[in-house]
């Protein structure tokens, strides 16, 4: 309950002073010229108290964003994945070279607006501007912090990275080798100097993993009676199992009977043998040589969606297979499940509707 005091000062001057205890709370007091400024502020003040904003506020007078940043990158960044953990931690530095000594209060959903701009505008790492969708990676990390921050620490009252607007991004590229490029590309992959390279990118295109998930794959998570390869380490940090058959496993069993005893890495560097092998000088030569334009590693992992969609794979087993967690990114191959589809309802129709 709020307490009030007329004081007069030593020149004549009325004022108020409120003074605010609650049980369990340290004890409140402002004064004030007006006594219903005194009492608008108690009424305020003891609504946030009760129902917690108050400290939030106190907190947010006092800490700065690199109090946030450096509190975040100590106790939450080291829980993610090793990709996710190098990926944030720059996006946290360059949030922090921009917003560092500011308090937390004074952030506002405009300023982030205005610096938005300017992480758009912005030259990166390759001297290119950031994609659509670096920028709204950058903006996630930064809502997840100030969530935190708000939810586990009290740190503020309100989030104001939410009401940063998502930029729309463009839809995804996809690129998938023709038949006869596949021929071309391993064709010259199987005739490169780097020992490793056909493998790895057969495996690529058999099973969609992505480069880091080959190179770092270790035997202990090759299951040879299962048919398939348990990978702890992915983009999302959730482990998988991912099929291996055919002629991947066939040309992996040949090379596990050669392999390197001094290393537990499939594809250990020949300098060091605890390190995996590099393949992005051999792997743009074999391009060139084979004369695929406009190609990716990665777009292996496109490839084989297509291949898995085309051969009947519904749109939650390439979720399972490929570790997607939205059906979105699997619905990106939606114009390839149309002859499975077609099958699926001839089928209903000949048996509900024609009565065969």
């Amino acid at each position: 309950m709020a307490a009030f005091e007329k004081r007069v000062d030593q020149s004549g001057k009325v004022k108020y002073r409120a003074k605010i205890r609650i049980k369990g709370y340290p004890a409140r007091s402002k004064t004030f010229e007006r006594l219903t400024d005194a009492k608008r502020w108690a009424r305020k003040t003891e609504s946030k108290i009760v129902s917690g904003l108050y400290c939030q506020e106190r907190e947010s007078e006092r800490k700065t964003f690199s109090d946030l940043i450096d509190r975040y990158l100590e106790q939450v960044l080291p829980k993610k994945s090793q990709a996710m953990q190098d990926a944030q931690y720059r996006q946290f530095l360059w949030w922090r070279q921009q917003l560092g000594p500011y308090l937390l209060k004074d952030i506002t959903p405009a300023l982030l607006t205005e610096i938005r701009e300017t992480l758009e505008s912005e030259r990166g790492r390759l001297s290119q501007t950031r994609s659509v969708a670096t920028c709204n990676r950058y903006i996630a990390a930064l809502r997840h912090a100030f969530s935190v921050a708000e939810r586990d620490w009290q740190w503020v009252s309100s989030n104001p990275a939410k009401k940063i607007r998502i930029l729309r991004e463009p839809p995804g590229r996809i690129r998938c080798l023709d038949s006869d490029e596949q021929k071309r590309l391993l064709a010259t992959c199987k005739e490169s100097n780097c020992e490793h390279l056909y493998l790895i990118v057969l495996l690529g295109l058999s099973t969609g993993m992505r480069l880091n998930e080959i190179k770092t794959l270790e035997w202990s998570q090759v299951k040879w009676a299962e048919g398939v390869l348990i990978l702890y380490k992915t983009k999302n940090g959730r482990p998988r199992r991912v099929p291996l058959q055919g002629q991947a496993f066939i040309e992996l069993r040949s090379y596990s009977k050669v392999r390197r005893i001094d290393s537990k890495l499939v594809f250990p560097s020949l300098n060091d043998s605890k390190r995996p092998t590099d393949i992005r000088w051999a792997w743009e030569k074999a391009l060139e040589k084979a004369e695929i334009l406009d190609f990716r590693f990665h777009d292996l992992r496109h490839t084989a969606a297509s291949y898995f969609a085309m051969s009947g794979a519904s749109a939650r087993d390439l979720c399972e297979i490929f570790g997607w967690e939205t059906m979105q990114m699997a619905m990106r191959y939606a114009h390839l499940f149309d002859s499975h589809t077609v099958e699926i309802a001839g089928r209903m129709s000949e048996r509900f509707i024609e009565g065969k």
